[in-house]
């Protein structure tokens, strides 16, 4: 038998999860760069906790939908290959993108 467990993913108050792009490795003419490429410092909130931390701080800046992008110095720890799922801390947000 094939069991699959529907697992609910709860994101502690100083992180957040994010499906970060793919960073491509042709230019838009189409050539195929074989150099080290830039690590991915762009993505979508998948999910945040917006509840209170232990010292009661409240932030309601990130939300799920939001595109962030990351400081150059984050590093981000991967969740899920397949859906290119990470997780990041709050404070290696450089900014939050809305429309």
């Amino acid at each position: 038998l094939n069991w699959r467990i529907k697992m609910e993913v709860v994101v502690p108050y100083n992180k957040v999860l994010v499906k970060l792009e793919k960073k491509e490795n042709k230019t838009e003419s189409g050539l195929i760069l074989t150099t080290k490429i830039a690590k991915n410092n762009r993505g979508v909130v998948v999910k945040t906790n917006q509840g209170r931390d232990s010292e009661g701080f409240f932030d309601p800046l990130v939300k799920e939908g939001d595109t962030v992008v990351l400081t150059d110095y984050s590093q981000p720890q991967l969740y899920n290959k397949e859906e290119n799922l990470w997780v990041i801390n709050w404070s290696d947000i450089a900014l939050i993108e809305r429309e």
